[in-house]
């Protein structure tokens, strides 16, 4: 990836922080947003983890990913079956329920990925 530059009159200024003036302060925030697909990830990652029925975890998990990887509608009915077989037996587990609840909204939202 090349260095980033950009130009200013005659100047030209390539990658890095450039200080201009008598005040040597720099400053800079970055704000990390991850995409809606890592958050599927990361929530996928918390149902492997928590959810009570660790095997119906296990069998649906590849078919949400499924329907991520190859986004077909009949992949997105297959997908949303999954998420409601994994919500509807989740029991108390709260941070699995919460998990299925966040991918399905990000699904609903940003489907394709």
């Amino acid at each position: 990836m090349p260095e980033p530059q950009f130009s200013f009159g005659t100047a030209n200024f390539g990658g890095g922080q450039q200080i201009f003036g008598n005040e040597n302060t720099v400053s800079q925030t970055n704000n990390y947003e991850p995409s809606p697909r890592e958050q599927v990830e990361s929530n996928l990652a918390t149902i492997r983890e928590s959810h009570p029925d660790r095997e119906l975890a296990r069998r649906e998990i590849p078919v949400i990913e499924e329907g991520l990887n190859n986004p077909t509608p009949e992949n997105r009915s297959r997908m949303e079956r999954a998420l409601t077989r994994l919500a509807d037996t989740t029991g108390d587990a709260r941070t699995a329920a919460e998990a299925i609840a966040a991918i399905t909204l990000l699904v609903a939202a940003n489907w394709p990925f």
